[in-house]
């Protein structure tokens, strides 16, 4: 996600945000990720790993395996 909450104000993920703040969803816990790409680099919130299954910020597109083929 793009946006967390802080003492109560919406924060963008990015260079200067904290390494830490709250899900805007469900308050639970986020950390603040970098991906590296061609055009530089794209900052991202995502939550702790097994918490909040049901938040709805939380991506739940399953990551599929289809294009491999059997050997």
């Amino acid at each position: 996600m793009k946006s967390a909450k802080m003492h109560g104000k919406t924060i963008e993920a990015g260079a200067g945000a904290p390494e830490r703040a709250m899900c805007p969803h469900c308050g639970a816990e986020v950390l603040l990720r970098r991906r590296k790409n061609i055009d530089g680099e794209s900052w991202y919130w995502r939550q702790k790993a097994g918490e909040s299954r049901g938040c709805p910020g939380r991506s739940l597109t399953p990551i599929s395996n289809s294009y491999r083929k059997e050997i």
